[in-house]
């Protein structure tokens, strides 16, 4: 009999425990989960304070997202906003954000709606906003209009997902884009294509066009360091360069630069060219250089070409530091280390060095009855020049060649008096006639 009813105790016993794990497991299942509230992992030294809400019970049907309420730092103190064209080659598409951490003064691109992880970092003693993981923010941007850019902020857990479901933990910001300031020469750096660029000398337009092209465009010369030493590139708006085997070049109808960095002139003053360009992954780079003038013109024409005389119509001679030079109209006549010679290549421009002076000849006109020299003499570099006039001397021994022949009247020549020399006249008497019988 005891033994029935300890078979029939441990029957029950086992009973139970199966119903209890029935009832727990249903629990799980189809009680609804209650709420309970915990605080979120301390931020030391960041502007936090979080609250999360999360389930009591974790059952299969039970909601597994947490919800988060935030008081946000107030992001408008720190950060701005600088607007970015994108690649004009049509390789980036939307409009590029630079956002800007003011305390820290790191900065990041970012398309519309692309996602930026920011995080706190200790510095000195205080936290300061940065970019970067392990992501306790994202933000995202979203152009309004060209003066107005709103910033939407997301809280990311520990896992960095973003765990903001309600329309209430989301919020929402807007500034003012900036002008996108120049570039620092450090930050150029890690660019070696920007970094040649941003070292570039800048001599404006070719003033040698600008006087014998005068309908012509001028381009801006830049002169760089390349891997075969300087070189000269000229860019005029709103023509590309791209930067291929160590060299900036101008873009041409056959050049695919998807994979180059390029460049191109975004304006120009008096004083400065401003430049902006783009690498092979879309950053933004904005810089300028000072345009130089120039070493001045020390020399002077009327004291280096001496006894200028005219030949013909169409030519002159002339001495230049004791050496005899024949100049024809259009002739072009440098002077490099010193020494003087007219360029034989009618149609090439002439070089440009740092030491060369450049005189054109221009011709010979009349001016007030008299016969002058005209030309113009620029500086090394040609960013000035001068213009010349110096009178000239004719060569009466030889007729001026294409000259009008002056028309002479024809006379008859003049009968020739015989003169007598007094010192051989002697008087003679007359001889005596004779008759004629």
């Amino acid at each position: 009999m005891a033994a029935s009813l300890f078979s029939l105790d441990l029957s029950l016993k086992k009973t139970y425990l199966f119903l209890g794990g029935i009832i727990s497991f249903a629990c799980t299942l189809f009680i609804l989960p209650g709420q309970d509230t915990g605080e979120l992992a301390s931020f030391a030294g960041t502007p936090f304070s979080l609250q999360r809400s999360y389930p009591s019970f974790k059952g299969i049907l039970a909601k597994k997202e947490r919800v988060f309420t935030a008081s946000f730092p107030d992001l408008r103190n720190e950060l701005e906003v600088l607007l970015s064209e994108s690649r004009p080659d049509g390789l980036q598409k939307g409009v590029l954000t630079t956002v800007l951490l003011k305390r820290s003064r790191e900065r990041r691109q970012l398309l519309n709606g692309e996602k930026l992880p920011l995080t706190y970092r200790s510095q000195e003693g205080r936290s300061l906003l940065s970019f970067g993981e392990p992501a306790l923010l994202f933000i995202s941007t979203n152009m309004l209009s060209v003066n107005k850019i709103e910033f939407k902020v997301e809280l990311a857990d520990s896992h960095q997902e973003l765990v903001f479901l309600q329309k209430d933990s989301l919020e929402t910001f807007q500034l003012v884009p900036k002008k996108e300031a120049a570039v620092d020469v450090h930050e150029l750096l890690p660019y070696p294509a920007f970094k040649t660029l941003a070292a570039a000398k800048c001599w404006g337009g070719d003033q040698y066009l600008a006087v014998y092209s005068p309908g012509e465009a001028l381009a801006e010369r830049l002169e760089m360091e390349g891997p075969e030493g300087a070189y000269f590139c000229s860019v005029r708006e709103p023509v590309l360069l791209f930067f291929e085997k160590g060299k900036w070049q101008p873009v041409n109808q056959t050049t695919a630069t998807d994979h180059l960095p390029i460049a191109r002139i975004r304006s120009r003053s008096a004083k400065m060219l401003e430049l902006e360009g783009w690498d092979e992954k879309g950053k933004y780079f904005l810089f300028s250089l000072p345009l130089l003038s120039g070493p001045p013109l020390k020399i002077r024409m009327e004291e280096v070409l001496t006894q200028p005389r005219l030949r013909t119509w169409k030519q002159m001679s002339c001495f230049i530091e004791k050496e005899r030079f024949f100049f024809k109209k259009g002739d072009r006549i440098i002077r490099s280390s010193g020494k003087w010679r007219v360029l034989q290549e009618e149609n090439d421009l002439p070089p440009l060095l740092a030491d060369t002076e450049l005189f054109v000849f221009d011709g010979i006109h009349q001016k007030n009855g008299q016969k002058t020299l005209h030309g113009h003499l620029f500086n090394p570099m040609r960013t000035e020049y001068v213009q010349i006039e110096i009178p000239l001397r004719t060569q009466k021994a030889k007729p001026l060649e294409g000259a009008p022949t002056p028309q002479v009247r024809s006379r008859k020549p003049a009968k020739q008096k015989l003169a007598l020399d007094t010192k051989t006249q002697v008087a003679r008497k007359p001889f005596p006639r004779e008759k004629i019988a």
